[in-house]
Formats: structure tokens, C-alpha cells, sequence
């Protein structure tokens, strides 16, 4: 099955990470083919340009990756990838607004996009707009309920920020199970520790009696 560029482009996007503390450089994908040989020119341009902008976020070139993914934004604005790293860089680099306002417009290029609504609920996160957050992170999972980052994050929010351990705890496990991180990966301490925290309060009424 073929189909048109304007198809393609949106299927153009990032693969994305917010942990606690940091996001792994974002990485393209194009999931269709192109109809004709002038498009999958278009295609590979675009995946091409897109790749060295995703460098330079990854090499902490702020400055430059801003430049070419702006670039991009002329030459391909119905390209929703563009907007999500757009972004990412803005809140990387502490331009709140500026990512916002990214976030927004790649949703309105392609509503369906569980991988920026992990981020913008991120940036609600960092806002202090928890219950925001919360919304978002729910928003994504019903698009994606196979979407490991977007269960880490929201057990993040629920553990350190909205002090739900029990919640927490479902949500490490999770993606846990999903996304089976090495052993060392300190997810799996979070969810040793909420577990022992959570039997000790289960047990805590027993004590009083």
C-alpha cells in the first residue's frame, strides 16, 4: 500500500525519553513508503536533515539543533516530528513557553502523538501543574496504553510529586514489565523500596490493635 507524502511526513517522528532526570536523545522514524521516486527523495531529505539536527541535541549544540530543526519548520511545516524535538530542545534548555507552544503544535499536526503529550505533561510537571500532569499523562495512555516511558513518567509524578505510593508502585511495575530494564537500572530499586514501604503500611493497623 502507497502512500502520499503529507502521510509520510507525519508518520516522521521522534522517539522519545523523559526520566527523572534526563531525555535521551530523540531518534527518527519513517514507518510508510514513498508513492513515487520524487517523494522518497522528499523522505530521505527530510529523515537525513532530521538525523543531524537530533546530533546536535545529542552533542548539547543547543544553538545549532535550534537552527536546523527551524529550518525544517520552512521546509516541511506539516512535519509534527520537527515540533516535538523543537520542543524538547526549548525545554532542555529552560524556554518553557517556547516549548509549550512546540508541544502544542505538533498535537494540532497530529493529535494522536502519545510521545509529546509525555513530554508537555513533563513540562506541566516541572510548572508545578500536577494535576495537569496527571490529565496528560492519563490523555497519552489512552492513545498508547503500550507506551512504557509515558507509565515511568506518571509513576514518577504519583511517587515524588502527588505522594501516592500504592499508584507509584503500579506504574514502575508496568513498565517495568514492559520495557524490562537491566538489572542495575535504578527503576527496579524504586519499586523494591515502594513495595517494602507499602507492606509496612499495610501493616501498620495490625500493630496498632
Amino acid at each position: 500500500m502507497k502512500y502520499s507524502t503529507k502521510t509520510l511526513l507525519a508518520w516522521l517522528a521522534p522517539l522519545v525519553l523523559l526520566s527523572a532526570c534526563s531525555a535521551p536523545a530523540p531518534k527518527p522514524v519513517v514507518t510508510q513508503e514513498a508513492e513515487t521516486p520524487k517523494e522518497q527523495l522528499r523522505i530521505e531529505a527530510a529523515s537525513a536533515e532530521f538525523s543531524k539536527a537530533l546530533k546536535s541535541m545529542a552533542d548539547k549544540k543547543y544553538d545549532q539543533a535550534e537552527e536546523q530543526l527551524l529550518e525544517m519548520a520552512r521546509q516541511y511545516p506539516d512535519l509534527p516530528g520537527v515540533y516535538a524535538n523543537l520542543g524538547i530542545l526549548y525545554t532542555q534548555t529552560d524556554r518553557d513557553k517556547e516549548a509549550q507552544e512546540s508541544f502544542q503544535r505538533a498535537l494540532e499536526l497530529k493529535p494522536n502523538f502519545p510521545a509529546v503529550l509525555n513530554h508537555l505533561a513533563y513540562l506541566h510537571r516541572t510548572q508545578g501543574r500536577f494535576e495537569l500532569a496527571l490529565k496528560t499523562y492519563e490523555q497519552a495512555l489512552k492513545i498508547d496504553p503500550a507506551y512504557a516511558d509515558t507509565h515511568l513518567n506518571l509513576g514518577i509524578l504519583y511517587d515524588l510529586y502527588l505522594m501516592e505510593p500504592v499508584n507509584a508502585l503500579r506504574q514502575y511495575q508496568i513498565y517495568v514489565d514492559m520495557a524490562r530494564p537491566p538489572e542495575n537500572d535504578p527503576v527496579r530499586k524504586w519499586v523494591t523500596d515502594l513495595s517494602t514501604r507499602a507492606e509496612k503500611t499495610a501493616q501498620e493497623p495490625q500493630q496498632g490493635n
